[in-house]
C-alpha cells in the first residue's frame, strides 16, 4: 500500500518481538532497521498523545499515564528501574574515549568519556532496551499493534494522510513503460519531472502505480535529481476531489480542470461527473463542521483547514446541481450526520467506481 504502512508494520513487528522478550537490536541488525528511530517513533506518539489529551481531543488514559499506573502497582519493575540505575552508574563510570591520528588509527584511550553503546560486547545489557520495558506496558502495545486493518480503514488514513499534506502528490509519467526502473519519472504539481527514491517500495516496482493512482509523500529530495519520499498510493479521482482547492469544469461536467495543475476527463455522461463532484464537496462540508464542532470543544484554538473546493465552470454557468451545491456550501447550511456515518460515506466515495482517464 506505500511507504507509510511499511513503515507501520516495521514498527509493530519490532513491537511483538520485544514483547516476547527477544532482541530487538538484533532484529533491526537482520532487516536493515535503525533502531534508534524506532524508539523516537515511540516516544513522539507519546508525546502527540499527551497533547491530544490536554486539549481534550483524546479521551482516557495516555500511554503515559496508563504505564506509570502499571509501573506503580508492579513490584518487579520497581526493582529492575533500580537497577537500570545501577548498571548505567557503572557504564558512565567506566566509558572511554577513543583518540585518533589524522589517518584514523587508534593511538589511545583517554578516562573521561565513553564508548558506543553500539561497540559493546553483545553479552552486555542493552540499557536502551531495559529502560524501554520498564517505562512501558510491551503486552498492552503488543495487543494493539496486532491489528488487521480493512480496506475501508486503509482508505480512510489514505484520505487522512493527502489531507495532511496535500499539495504534496504525484502521478506517474505516462511513458514510464518505455524506461527503466530507475529512470521512472513522476509528476508533481511543484515539479514536472521527479524520481522515486530507491528506498521506497515504489522505486523498485514504479509499475505498480497505475494511470488513476495518485502517489501522496513527504517530501521531495533535491540532489542532482528530484526524488520523491515516503509515498503512499491512493485513488487518484476521489483524492483529489476532497482534498483540492479550485475545481473548473466544462458544462458537461465531463471535463475537471483541478488546481490548474491535472485535467481528469470522466466517461459515462454528464451526470456521472455532475453526482460525483457534489457528493464529494458536500461531504467536504460535512466533514469541516464535523471537525470544527469537535475543535470548538477542546481547550486550545486551532485554525481549521479542508473547506470544500471553489467550484467554477464557463462564466460560472453551472449545472443545477453544482449550482446548488454552490448556494449551500455558501450559506454553510451542512447537513448533521455522526461520525461513524461521515466516515462510512467518505470510505463509499473513495470506493466509487468511475470510468475516467487524466492527462
Amino acid at each position: 500500500e506505500g511507504d507509510a504502512f511499511t513503515l507501520l508494520n516495521v514498527f509493530d513487528e519490532w513491537i511483538r518481538v520485544k514483547a516476547a522478550r527477544e532482541s530487538g537490536k538484533k532484529w533491526c541488525q537482520k532487516h536493515g532497521v535503525e533502531e534508534q528511530r524506532l524508539y523516537e517513533m515511540t516516544r513522539l506518539k507519546d508525546q502527540f498523545a499527551e497533547l491530544l489529551k490536554s486539549a481534550g481531543l483524546l479521551q482516557g488514559d495516555t500511554l503515559t499515564q496508563a504505564r506509570n499506573r502499571v509501573a506503580r502497582s508492579n513490584p518487579d519493575r520497581t526493582w529492575k528501574r533500580k537497577q537500570l540505575k545501577k548498571l548505567q552508574r557503572e557504564r558512565e563510570k567506566d566509558r572511554k574515549t577513543r583518540v585518533l591520528d589524522l589517518e584514523g588509527d587508534v593511538l589511545g584511550e583517554a578516562v573521561e568519556q565513553g564508548q558506543d553503546e553500539e561497540d559493546l560486547p553483545d553479552e552486555q545489557v542493552d540499557l536502551k532496551a531495559l529502560d524501554f520495558e520498564l517505562s512501558h506496558d510491551l503486552e498492552t502495545m503488543s495487543d494493539v499493534c496486532t491489528r488487521d486493518l480493512s480496506v475501508r480503514q486503509v482508505n480512510l488514513i489514505k484520505l487522512a494522510l493527502a489531507s495532511s499534506l496535500y499539495p504534496n502528490v504525484a502521478v506517474a509519467d505516462g511513458a514510464n513503460q518505455n524506461r527503466g526502473v530507475a529512470d521512472a519519472m513522476f509528476i508533481t504539481p511543484r515539479k514536472p519531472q521527479a524520481n522515486m527514491h530507491p528506498t521506497s517500495v515504489y522505486g523498485s516496482a514504479p509499475s505498480l502505480v497505475g494511470p488513476t493512482d495518485i502517489l501522496i509523500y513527504s517530501q521531495l529530495l533535491e540532489t542532482s535529481k528530484t526524488f520523491v519520499m515516503n509515498a503512499t498510493k491512493a485513488h487518484l479521482l476521489p483524492t483529489l476531489l476532497m482534498c483540492s482547492s479550485d475545481i473548473d469544469t466544462n458544462r458537461g461536467t465531463t471535463r475537471l480542470l483541478i488546481d490548474n495543475w491535472i485535467e481528469v476527463h470522466i466517461a459515462g455522461g454528464g451526470k456521472v461527473g455532475e453526482k460525483i463532484l457534489y457528493l464529494s464537496q458536500r461531504l467536504r462540508q460535512c466533514l469541516a463542521s464535523s471537525i470544527a464542532a469537535r475543535l470548538a470543544t477542546c481547550n486550545t484554538s486551532f485554525q481549521l483547514h479542508g473547506a470544500p473546493a471553489h467550484v467554477s465552470g464557463p462564466q460560472d454557468d453551472l449545472p443545477e446541481m453544482l449550482g446548488q451545491l454552490r448556494s449551500e456550501v455558501q450559506s454553510g447550511a451542512a447537513p448533521h450526520v455522526s461520525e461513524a456515518e461521515l466516515a462510512a460515506r467518505l470510505a463509499d466515495i473513495i470506493e466509487t467506481q468511475v470510468k475516467y482517464h487524466v492527462r
